[in-house]
């Protein structure tokens, strides 16, 4: 035997040449069945072949047993075997690094298998302390909330009697850089502690002391730089830094750190598609999500309210089956949508749509899936029935609120020309002469003339927006008009009006609302320069836009209120003196012909709106 032999069994050589070796390397389970051939020696002296044994336990002088690898071979004499030479390896690192790679793998199953981290837990931290020298495993999760490192669990070995220490752990929370979890926490590295009762930043050391408690180890539970918890390990014994037990547990705590990170991220993946889910079913609107078949993939609560029969679905039906459109408005529908699908992902402009008795403002929207590099196609709807007969009245009653203002010159317009219709008639009744009779009834008709001009033009402004169908405009024309109906306000006075138009330029709209616009911008121009000043038209065709704009050389319009002068029953007149709704009714009126309209205002200077619209296709 030489001397490695000899230290790896605790034996010297003189103490066992001349022995039987069976007796002193195993220790039979049964004593009275002993090993049958121990070594092989028999078998390689029977044979003559080398014999390998990779796994086999021997025992020490001490009793204590650990794992070899031997190979035994012949010895020959005259090719004859008469004895053998075993060699054999103490494989006990062996053994440990395959129990830890087993625990690896057995960690990553029960990470795969399990779906809450509350559940993995005990698993985890029996598994982790049994693949090391460790008699305790404790998990620190760190609180969202308060920012401290909470104990969630803890696995002790059977054979220790350690529950009190677990119960002060349970109970305890750290902050970064208290005990040794919060100094890992800060520091975001494992910690080795040989003895842990010789370290002054151990608070919990008097339990520890009173229990046997020594060796530590603490690894983090991270995702790259983001800590979410950490392994505390004990063992009854002081225990030498293992390097590559430190970095198998640190490989650990990021599997655990990635499994988290997956779960945290995976709850607000679905709290988000709650939320969605939600936020859809609560929206004013209707909305499909189809897929380029013009299938329906989604609809919320309100577009089953609005489409769908009692308990019905509309999921896999084709979008304009559920909508029951004619030939026409399904033919438009899926033009537009052809274009979406095209230039992806511009919007749509919104339009609208009749639906059986209802009337829906609709719009498209591209929808990108992670399925596919392909867009989908959405659509969203709001029943604008209620909505539109309310805002032809709300039309109608500006423009009479509007014609208000100038009663008085309307007034003045027909008192004029009807006092001297009076007069006349009462020269005519006094008359003998045919010929001043003559000329004074000829005087009569051309009152009358104009008394008739002047009602039929503000009956013509008055009639409801929604009685004339859109034709075909010319914009100087209406402008014009526009300017003689203002004319006859009370605040129009001596201000002077210039035209600045191109070529004639024409629209396709309704002309009632088309003169709205006009007329109240009129309006609020000549009122501006209370009866003094220049008002400036133009009309011009830029592409396919025309260009309108009308200009005063009032006191312009504050910066503070601007933003604000589009918006619904806001004024800055007088009480008694507007309804707020003029700019609102006249931005909608633009709007829904689709057009835009901005203001340019300068203190002291004057004011310009600038509209735009569509011009008519030739």
């Amino acid at each position: 035997m030489n001397a490695t032999a000899a230290q790896m069994l605790g034996w010297n050589a003189a103490e066992l040449i001349g022995k039987p070796l069976a007796p002193l390397l195993y220790l039979p389970s049964d004593p009275a069945e002993p090993v049958s051939d121990p070594l092989c020696l028999s078998a390689a002296v029977r044979d003559g072949a080398v014999h390998r044994v990779q796994n086999d336990v021997f025992t020490r002088k001490s009793g204590d047993s650990f794992p070899v690898h031997y190979v035994t071979s012949p010895i020959r004499e005259q090719d004859r075997p008469v004895g053998a030479v075993v060699v054999f390896q103490d494989i006990t690192a062996r053994k440990q690094l395959e129990c830890l790679q087993q625990a690896q793998l057995s960690i990553s199953h029960i990470l795969a298998q399990t779906g809450a981290l509350e559940d993995a837990i005990p698993q985890l931290l029996r598994v982790i302390g049994e693949m090391g020298p460790w008699d305790m495993t404790l998990f620190w999760h760190k609180e969202p909330v308060n920012e401290r490192l909470a104990c969630e669990g803890a696995w002790i070995r059977p054979s220790c009697r350690w529950d009190e220490f677990a119960t002060i752990c349970r109970s305890s929370e750290f902050p970064p850089g208290m005990d040794f979890p919060g100094i890992v926490w800060s520091t975001k590295l494992p910690l080795w502690i040989p003895d842990a009762l010789t370290d002054a930043r151990f608070t919990r050391a008097p339990t520890a002391a009173r229990l046997g408690i020594h060796g530590a180890c603490l690894i983090p539970i991270r995702t790259g730089s983001v800590i979410h918890g950490v392994l505390e390990l004990y063992s009854d014994k002081p225990r030498s830094s293992d390097r590559q037990l430190i970095h198998i547990l640190t490989d650990t705590g990021m599997k655990i750190g990635q499994f988290i990170d997956r779960a945290q991220t995976g709850t607000a993946l679905r709290a988000t598609h709650r939320m969605t889910q939600n936020l859809l079913a609560s929206l004013p609107g209707a909305i499909f999500l189809c897929s380029r078949d013009l299938r329906i993939q989604y609809a919320n609560t309100l577009a089953h309210h609005y489409f769908a029969d009692a308990g019905a679905s509309l999921l896999g039906r084709p979008l304009f089956e559920c909508l029951a459109l004619s030939e026409v408005a399904a033919q438009q529908l899926i033009k537009e949508w052809a274009t979406l699908n095209a230039d992806s992902p511009h919007q749509t402009p919104e339009r609208e749509c009749q639906v059986a008795s209802r009337l829906y403002r609709y719009r498209f929207f591209p929808v990108a899936t992670p399925e596919t590099a392909q867009y989908q196609i959405g659509m969203v709807l709001w029943d604008v029935t209620d909505d539109k007969h309310l805002q032809d009245q709300l039309i109608q009653s500006e423009k009479l609120t509007s014609l208000g203002t100038m009663v008085s010159g309307m007034a003045h317009e027909i008192n004029n020309p009807a006092q001297a219709i009076l007069s006349m008639a009462e020269l005519i009744q006094e008359e003998k002469d045919p010929a001043m009779i003559k000329e004074f009834a000829s005087d009569i008709v051309g009152y009358a003339r104009h008394v008739s001009n002047v009602v039929r033009d503000f009956s013509g402004y008055a009639r409801s927006a929604g009685g004339d169908g859109a034709t075909e405009i010319d914009v100087a024309e209406r402008l014009m008009e526009a300017v003689k109906m203002a004319r006859r306000g009370p605040h129009f006075g001596y201000v002077d009006v210039v035209t600045r138009f191109d070529a004639p330029t024409f629209l396709r709209a309704r002309k009632g609302e088309i003169d709205q616009v006009f007329v109240n911008l009129i309006n609020n121009a000549t009122q501006a320069m209370n009866g003094t000043g220049r008002l400036t038209l133009g009309a011009a065709q830029d592409g396919g836009w025309i260009d309108v704009t009308i200009s005063d050389t009032g006191p312009g319009i504050p910066a503070s209120v601007r933003p604000r002068i589009f918006d619904p029953f806001f004024t800055t007149k007088a009480p008694g003196k507007g309804t707020g709704l003029g700019l609102s009714i006249v931005h909608k009126i633009v709007t829904r012909h689709g057009g835009t309209i901005t203001v340019d205002s300068i203190d002291g200077q004057g004011t310009t709106f600038r509209l735009r619209f569509p011009a008519l296709s030739q």
